[in-house]
Order: structure tokens, then sequence, then C-alpha cells
């Protein structure tokens, strides 16, 4: 079914409603799995969880990189592991990191078979079955910690200088400054960093009394440079989505990550010098409250003129569409049948899942993307979820028009975004429309 193509100013993609965020406030994060695959102390399992810990220890702290994977064990009660310390530190905080780790992942995911814990300087994965060696998609992505989240209330990381969600300009021109610090950074890591897949960044944003940003990237070294820039990819389109204006923020991942903050938190100088995309924040302007008698004066001058503005330019206006009515609605007919043909090359085809919702459906599922439907507000546009006729959930991504993500980067992450289907980020199966909406 095609797709009508309404006159735009926003743009929409829906995806199924499998939302693959772990919010979290606190450190250390962790994902525990399914809780009834569990063991016991005096199994097998936990013997071989405390042969590998040792392992992946002494392991991580001789390896160049800081990392290792490796499994304890035979089957049934075989248990995989994998440690990486962050790009920056050294053997010594690398050790004391995983140490910690390692006791942590069977604290807060007691008994678990599967668990993954996020340590500021280290993070560290144990398991019942094996994932240490990715081949596609699925796996790459496999579960994110996400501290951006915008439905986290408990989230008091102070707001950046001149963050208003109220004001469109302001918060476009924020979220564009996070989503380039992001983006350079984890090209950086991905291409520029050697085996090692780590890179740090630095900022000078905005202008004035903005301050200075700092960013690190990092994949595991057993990814090829292009799953590192397309798992990078992935989380740096949720920063963006989920960005509230926080002064520090981080998408963790087993096989990337992403952290930005207005502290310097890495050893050393910035890898890359990143340059703002913004020149300057513009700051909301204070409200200015005349007087009773600057009021009278005003309204003396500002009526008459106004009214003389107005005159010329209902007169103008009625002058020019006598002349180009016909013109005019066949141009924008061709340019608005352009961006529909662009925004279906490279959806359509793809595979024979996907699917392509009329407008007037998302409307009803949405119920004309109401307040009371509302998941979340990012920097560039918010999220609403809604339900299909058939009971079908699904969430729906808004694009407003002030948005500083633009057409191009918004193809372009629905299109990465398909390769996907993975319950721990967002199952797109069946997808979507992408739409255009008065």
């Amino acid at each position: 079914m095609r797709c009508r193509w309404l006159a735009n100013q926003t743009m929409i993609a829906i995806v199924l409603l499998t939302l693959g965020f772990t919010p979290a406030a606190a450190q250390p994060w962790q994902i525990c799995g399914d809780t009834a695959m569990n063991y016991t102390t005096s199994g097998r399992h936990h013997a071989n969880l405390e042969l590998l810990s040792t392992m992946l220890t002494d392991n991580a702290t001789a390896s160049p990189y800081h990392f290792a994977t490796g499994s304890a064990g035979a089957a049934p009660d075989t248990v995989y592991g994998l440690a990486l310390c962050r790009g920056d530190v050294n053997a010594t905080a690398c050790r004391a990191c995983i140490a910690a780790a390692c006791l942590g992942a069977q604290q807060l995911c007691p008994y678990r078979d599967d668990a993954t814990v996020f340590y500021p300087t280290c993070r560290l994965r144990f398991s019942g079955k094996n994932f240490t060696h990715p081949d596609d998609y699925t796996q790459i992505v496999d579960g994110v910690v996400n501290t951006m989240n915008t439905m986290d209330t408990t989230n008091a990381e102070p707001e950046l200088p001149g963050w208003d969600p109220g004001n469109a300009e302001s918060a476009a021109a924020i979220t564009e400054i996070i989503r380039e610090l992001l983006q350079v950074t984890a090209r950086q890591a991905a291409y520029n960093s050697g085996a090692r897949m780590f890179a740090t960044g630095r900022m000078d944003a905005g202008g004035g009394s903005f301050p200075a940003l700092y960013s690190m990237a990092q994949c595991v070294p057993a990814l090829t440079h292009r799953d590192c820039s397309s798992c990078l990819q992935v989380i740096s389109f949720m920063a963006t989505d989920n960005f509230a204006g926080r002064q520090g923020g981080r998408l963790l991942a087993l096989w990337c990550n992403l952290r930005y903050d207005t502290i310097h938190f890495y050893s050393g100088d910035p890898m890359v010098t990143i340059v703002s995309p913004v020149k300057e924040v513009v700051r909301p302007a204070p409200l200015v409250v005349p007087s009773r008698k600057h009021k009278r004066g005003m309204i003396k001058v500002v009526v008459p003129l106004l009214a003389s503005i107005i005159g010329l330019i209902i007169s103008f206006i009625l002058i020019r569409r006598r002349r180009i009515k016909g013109k005019g609605y066949q141009d924008k007919a061709k340019v608005n049948m352009k961006e529909d043909e662009t925004i279906v090359w490279g959806l359509e085809g793809r595979s024979s899942e996907f699917m392509i919702y009329d407008f007037s459906q998302v409307l009803e599922a949405t119920a004309n993307f109401s307040e009371e439907n509302k998941l979340g507000q990012g920097g560039f546009g918010p999220v609403y979820k809604g339900r299909c006729r058939d009971g079908l959930e699904i969430a729906v991504k808004r694009l407003a028009s002030h948005s500083g993500q633009g057409f191009t980067q918004f193809k372009n992450e629905v299109q990465l975004i398909a390769k996907l289907q993975h319950t721990n980020l967002m199952k797109q199966k069946e997808l979507y429309c992408i739409g255009i909406h008065a």
C-alpha cells in the first residue's frame, strides 16, 4: 500500500513499540538476563564463573588494549565472558575495575546466567551462551543502557545553559551541537584510532557562557571497523533522539559506547578537536513589560503602521496568486513527489517484511498525536505510542520542522535502524511510513 504524502512540515517514522533502553541514573549500571536462567553457588556453573573471573582479569590487564574474552568449563555448564577497560586507563586501574566488576555482576544480578555490568572505566559480561563472536547487527547491539532517557524523572543532571524545550531554535541548536560532537568522535574511534577503537574529543561550542564539551567513543577491539561504526551510529541516534538538554550523558552497549560531559572526564588531551556547527546558542530574551503610559504611546504608533503593512501584504498576495496560481501548485507537487520518492528509496525492496502505512492510519493509531500518547521529547521532536486496528503497538517518531536533524540525516537513521532486529533495541520488523504532515 502506498502512502499518501501530504504537504509537509513534519517527518514521521513508525517502529514497533519494543524500546531497548534501560534508563539508569546511578552507577554502576547493569543488564540482567532472564530470571528463569539461574544457577546455584554449589553447582559447576558458579565454579566456572569464579575461574573465568580470574582469567579475564589477568588477560585484560596484560592485553595492550586491556581487552579479553574467554570461557571456562564444559557444556552444559560452560561460562563465556568479555572484559574491556576504557582506552585511557592504565593496567593497574584496569585490573582494579574488572575485579570489582566481576564481584559487582554477581551482586547486581544475583545467580543470573547472563549479566552485563558497566563501570565508569570498564565493562564486563558473563553468559551461559557464547556471545563472544558477533557476526550480525542483532548481536552487536545487544542491550543498551541509556542515561539520557527523557522519561527518567530521577535524572538530576543539570541542564546546559540556554536549553529551553519551549524554545524551538535554542533546543534545535543545542541538539545539533551534541549530535555533531558524538558523531565526529564516533568516526574517529571507528576509523582513525587503529585496533584500539577508542577516541576522545573536545568542542568549544555555542559561544559566550556555553561550556566546552568533552566526548568519548569506544568499541570492543574484536569488531571490524565497519561494525564499530554501525554500532556507534545506532547509539548516537538514540542519544540525540533522547537528548533532554543535560550537561552529561552516556549510552552504554556491550560492544560500543558513547559519553559526553562538560567536565574533562578522561585522561590526557583530546584526540580530536571538533568544530561546533552552531556559532552561538541564543538565549531566550527576557520579557519586558512596558509601563501603561508607554503602552498608550506604542499603540498610537504601532496600530496605524501595522494596518498599513497588513494592507500592503494582502494586496501583494492577491496579485501574486493570480499570476502563479497554476504554475505554483504544479511545481510544489513535483518537489513533494521527488522528496517522497527519495524517502521510499532504500526502504521499499529492502525486505518483504516492511510495510508502508497510510498517514491516516498513523493519526488514528496515535489519536491525532494526543498528549496522552506522548512517550518523550527530544531535541529533534517527540515520540508517541499508538495502537493499530489489528492490535499492533507502535512508536511514532515525529520530526518537527524546526529540528536540526535534517531530511538526509533522518533518512539515514531510518535506513540504518531498519537493518536491526533485536528485542533490546527496537524491533523494526514491519515498519513504517515516513510521512509528511502539515
